[in-house]
């Protein structure tokens, strides 16, 4: 660890030490350790694992009828994000950005009642409720850090091959916005093994559609709960 520190804070302050600069650095070393895990290890590493995602998503079935079953939805939230704003249009394209996407997935640092944060990054431990009163559950590991979501980011843009005057390489449309929104879900309910592909994406989507309005289901727990416990069958007498 110490020496990515080193390694990161030299790459990226490369006049550091020298004459005129002895004690001026650009960056300090906590930002160019982000950089360089953000830029080079750890994009390479997660966005290699995503890319095997993302194809399985192209190709599961189950999955692309998820994509046509919440379309009319999501499509209503991509209207408005940004705090109701939207997305940005370029050369007449609505697209989002990387800031945007973090912002409104509510990235590390925003509070519980800040306006525009879902609060979908986070850390949880979910104990499922059970199908029986009393019943002991296990207790689940989920999360979903902002390094994911914005690796997440990177593996969901697809290879630029119009001329519309969109830099692909910085934003994501609607398509691929979802594609996004489909490999945070596997990222944030990895752990739990019960789960599969399927259930993983359309938990995400069943958790950004809710936000925070805690009287809808949709959250976390309701998601694993659905997941891991089995109803109980009902013999009418």
């Amino acid at each position: 660890y110490e020496l990515l520190v080193m390694l990161s804070f030299y790459r990226f302050n490369p006049d550091y030490g020298e004459v005129g600069s002895n004690f001026q650095a650009e960056y300090t070393a906590a930002q160019t350790l982000e950089r360089l895990l953000n830029k080079h290890v750890l994009k390479k590493a997660k966005k290699g694992a995503l890319a095997a995602v993302k194809e399985e998503i192209a190709k599961d079935k189950e999955i692309q009828e998820l994509f046509q079953k919440y379309d009319r939805q999501l499509r209503k939230e991509w209207k408005g994000v940004a705090n109701g704003s939207g997305p940005m249009k370029v050369e007449g394209k609505e697209v989002l950005n990387m800031e945007m996407f973090c912002s409104d997935m509510g990235q590390g640092g925003k509070g519980d009642a800040d306006k525009g944060s879902r609060r979908i990054v986070k850390e949880l431990n979910i104990t499922p409720t059970p199908a029986v009163k009393g019943m002991k559950m296990e207790t689940y590991h989920s999360n979903l850090s902002l390094m994911d979501i914005k690796s997440a980011f990177l593996t969901a843009q697809n290879k630029d091959t119009s001329d519309d005057g969109v830099n692909s390489l910085l934003t994501v449309d609607f398509g691929e916005w979802v594609v996004c929104l489909a490999l945070c879900g596997h990222i944030k309910y990895e752990e739990i093994e019960e789960m599969t592909l399927a259930q993983r994406v359309e938990g995400i989507f069943s958790n950004y559609i809710r936000g925070e309005a805690e009287e809808k289901w949709g959250s976390e727990h309701d998601v694993v709960t659905k997941a891991v416990v089995e109803p109980m069958m009902r013999f009418d007498t």
